[in-house]
């Protein structure tokens, strides 16, 4: 599915996205993030989208989760409820 995104792009990803997800816990780890573009990448086929763009919003789905969970770890440290986004 990746041949519909531009080699340039898979290539930043790889490089500059997808290695932050080693920092991430278990279950969010490389395997997943590349599964999660994979899938992404399947579904996109049944809809009139731009394969670049799912592929980058798909390589960013647990970068926002990490900040979010730190957010949650504060905020329990701290015995208040988490901002909501």
């Amino acid at each position: 599915m990746t041949h519909h995104v531009p080699a340039e792009l898979q290539n930043y990803v790889r490089q500059s996205i997808i290695p932050q997800y080693a920092n991430f816990d278990k279950a969010h780890q490389i395997d997943h993030v590349e599964k999660v573009i994979e899938e992404s990448l399947k579904l996109a086929t049944y809809y009139e989208v731009d394969y670049s763009m799912v592929y980058v919003i798909a390589s960013f789905i647990c970068n926002s989760c990490s900040s979010v969970n730190q957010r949650r770890k504060v905020s329990s440290a701290n015995n208040t409820l988490p901002e909501v986004i």
